[in-house]
């Protein structure tokens, strides 16, 4: 049998949580640990990450610590622009492979030549658990975005001018903003309402190179369903009509395609209220 073969058929055992069937094609393949599909997956990132379509269940914890047994490298450089398995796991709250990543060596902090950190990743998509857990581990708030998203008051208040020569962005304004982005990501909105006084944009829209969506802070939170930040937002005089930068819809838009029909409907009250159109 192939070893594109096999990898096929590693995948389906993971995805039916055939675990014994696994094992015995990791012990009579060993290469299965650290050698891509044709398609150029791992399997390491596949037990990380799982799809959104693989099915619920406790085995990719079990099947990733039978991988990194097996000498995958629990800090797997980027590939053709996929991201650090740490952090991918950091993105979609695997904590049970957050840990074992950690416990095999993984660095907690990333790969210094990609644009975010795990940590990073974590307070972008809202994984408050993992941040918890990436903190505990040690990883640093040295970067103004990552202690705006975790609520280090003090640290942004300490900085000169807002910046710390974060690159990308790398002009005051954008390290603003994007500071600002991250503290309302993590819910601090005290650390957020500083930023604002120091001169955050409100309505700024993610950098292109930096942040991967093209939107502003309401149209996140209202693809999320966060009603907190939705009404700090608003609150604070966000522009509800503003339209994003990926597909030029506004943020009830982005609650209503995203299910959030109760949040979509507040979000173009407060726009009529103001006299906008949506």
């Amino acid at each position: 049998m192939s070893l594109a073969a096999v990898h096929t058929r590693a995948v389906d055992a993971l995805r039916r949580n055939e675990m014994d069937l696994l094992a015995r094609l990791l012990a009579d393949n060993p290469s299965l640990a650290h050698v891509p599909s044709e398609e150029g997956s791992y399997l390491i990132d596949r037990c990380a990450c799982p799809s959104s379509t693989d099915p619920s269940h406790g085995g990719y914890a079990q099947a990733l610590a039978m991988l990194l047994e097996a000498g995958a490298d629990p800090d797997r450089p980027v590939v053709a622009g996929r991201q650090q398995t740490l952090r991918m796991a950091a993105s979609v709250g695997h904590g049970a492979a957050v840990g074992l990543l950690i416990d095999r060596g993984a660095r907690i902090d990333g790969d210094p030549n990609d644009l975010r950190s795990p940590l990073g990743e974590a307070i972008y998509w809202q994984q408050r658990a993992i941040v918890v857990q990436l903190l505990e581990a040690g990883a640093s708030t040295a970067k103004l975005y990552v202690a705006a998203g975790v609520g280090q008051r003090e640290a942004v208040g300490s900085v000169p001018d807002g910046g710390t020569g974060d690159a990308p962005p790398s002009d005051r304004q954008a390290i603003l903003n994007e500071a600002w982005i991250y503290a309302v990501h993590g819910g601090h909105v005290d650390t957020a309402d500083y930023l604002l006084d120091r001169g955050a944009q409100i309505d700024a829209i993610e950098p292109t190179a930096w942040m991967p969506m093209r939107v502003s802070a309401l149209h996140f939170a209202a693809l999320r369903g966060d009603r907190s930040a939705i009404d700090y937002l608003l609150s604070r005089g966000a522009d509800a009509a503003l339209r994003d930068r990926q597909y030029s819809a506004t943020p009830d838009g982005w609650a209503e395609y995203n299910g959030h029909p109760e949040l979509a409907d507040l979000i173009r009250a407060h726009a009529r209220a103001k006299g906008d159109s949506t």
